[in-house]
């Protein structure tokens, strides 16, 4: 059984790391004392299809 990556699963990979190390490493000290995130990054995780949320 091969467990390798796919292609559309290496892209998906890198554009999740990106989006995480520009988007919400930045931030994260902040909204752990605060105890919240900002609306606007987690809609632009939605837009790029990151946050399946119910």
């Amino acid at each position: 059984m091969n467990f390798d990556l796919t292609e559309d699963q290496r892209a998906i990979e890198d554009a999740a790391r990106a989006f995480a190390l520009a988007e919400l490493a930045p931030r994260s000290a902040r909204w752990d004392e605060e105890g919240g995130l900002d609306r606007a990054v987690l809609e632009a995780a939605a837009g790029l299809g990151f946050a399946g949320l119910y």
